[in-house]
């Protein structure tokens, strides 16, 4: 048995991720996971944590959709643009602790076209700024909205399950 600290779980989420990707990519469904997981949460129940990581398991199949290798750190961009639309490229690798390559690569990934012919998700749009030519405004697409409300949609639901639960 692995005992967890709540503290912990969030540290998780990250190897839950990575985890529930491989799994699933392997053909197991979440209930399979779940069952196959002996945990034990240290002061909390394990109908607590199996559902916790049973939300996790649903965002990571919503995501497989985009793409079945999509990367922690291209999803960590959607989502800081997702919450501060409007930004820019800088800014994005500022928040992140990320190089301005790394931000401008993920910003490609994110984008309709990620350059030399090759498509990107198009969940961002990526225009540059009219007063500051220099400068690239980000913000989501109709297909970025919409994937943004489907994991709205899993987490109001998760969270709903461990308040009643």
């Amino acid at each position: 048995m692995y005992a967890l600290q709540r503290k912990d779980v969030c540290s998780a989420m990250s190897g839950i991720f990575t985890l529930g990707h491989a799994y699933l990519k392997d053909g197991y469904t979440p209930d399979r996971i779940i069952k196959e997981m002996s945990v034990e949460l240290a002061g909390e129940s394990v109908v607590e944590l199996q559902t916790f990581v049973k939300s996790q398991l649903e965002l990571v199949e919503e995501l497989r959709k985009v793409d079945t290798e999509l990367g922690i750190q291209t999803l960590a961009c959607f989502l800081l643009i997702a919450r501060n639309e409007g930004m820019g490229v800088m800014e994005l690798a500022e928040k992140l602790d990320i190089s301005g390559a790394s931000a401008s690569r993920n910003v490609g990934y994110l984008s309709k076209e990620r350059g030399r012919g090759h498509k990107g998700y198009n969940l961002i749009d990526a225009r540059y700024d009219e007063y500051e030519r220099r400068r690239k405004v980000l913000t989501l697409t109709k297909e970025g909205h919409s994937l943004l409300k489907r994991l709205n949609t899993i987490c109001t639901k998760a969270a709903s399950r461990s308040a009643c639960g």
